[in-house]
């Protein structure tokens, strides 16, 4: 649920100075489009 997002953001947050920009909204790409999925299951 919410949490699980409130995690990986946390942990993104943490990580940001070594993740590249363009990776992460890569990332928020692929959990939208999964948490899109795993609503209309």
């Amino acid at each position: 649920g919410f949490g699980y997002l409130r995690h990986i953001h946390y942990k993104k947050k943490r990580a940001g100075l070594k993740l590249d920009k363009h990776l992460i909204s890569k990332l928020d790409k692929h959990l939208i489009s999964f948490k899109k999925v795993f609503l209309n299951q």
